[in-house]
């Protein structure tokens, strides 16, 4: 302990200088990687921010074709409806059967239409909610902190070593 005392008295200005330069070194490395992760924060929100201008797209393109399919389903669900009616009066008729059997058909597909045209919309905005929820994650990383003591460690660092040489 001594020894090391001893050392430390005469070599005093050495060991200041040393324990800058590591000080400047961990303080410039921690600089750096806060940098990495606020610049990889940065590129999240660019993502996330095309994802949804896409999304949005898809999201009023299904509308249009949800309203289509609905519209489409409500004209061959009345029309399935009439001739029901009219084949329930007529059974003895196999063309209005036939009809029937067609239009009940097309009324099934069409429900089959509208049903895949829903199931899309629900994925585009589960996936535009995701997206969301994971840019409200991402903006605390890519704002700077209100304490820079890493800024002020480095240049504090490197004032105090030009200090020591200015005066030397």
């Amino acid at each position: 302990m001594a020894i090391a005392l001893a050392f430390l008295m005469r070599y005093w200005r050495d060991t200041l200088i040393g324990v800058l330069l590591i000080g400047l070194l961990l303080a410039w490395h921690s600089h750096n990687v806060a940098l990495v992760e606020r610049g990889k924060a940065l590129e999240r929100l660019r993502v996330s921010d095309s994802t949804i201008v896409v999304l949005q797209n898809q999201k009023a393109r299904i509308d249009t074709v949800y309203r289509r399919d609905t519209m489409r389903l409500r004209e061959v669900s009345a029309n399935t409806a009439a001739l029901r009616d009219t084949l329930f009066k007529n059974i003895h008729d196999t063309t209005v059967v036939l009809r029937y059997v067609k239009s009940s058909d097309s009324t099934i597909q069409t429900c089959k239409e509208t049903l895949q045209t829903c199931e899309q919309a629900k994925a585009i905005l589960t996936q535009e909610r995701d997206t969301w929820k994971a840019r409200a994650l991402t903006i605390p990383v890519a704002r700077p902190s209100g304490s820079h003591w890493r800024s002020n460690l480095l240049w504090g660092t490197i004032g105090a070593a030009v200090g020591y040489f200015a005066h030397r």
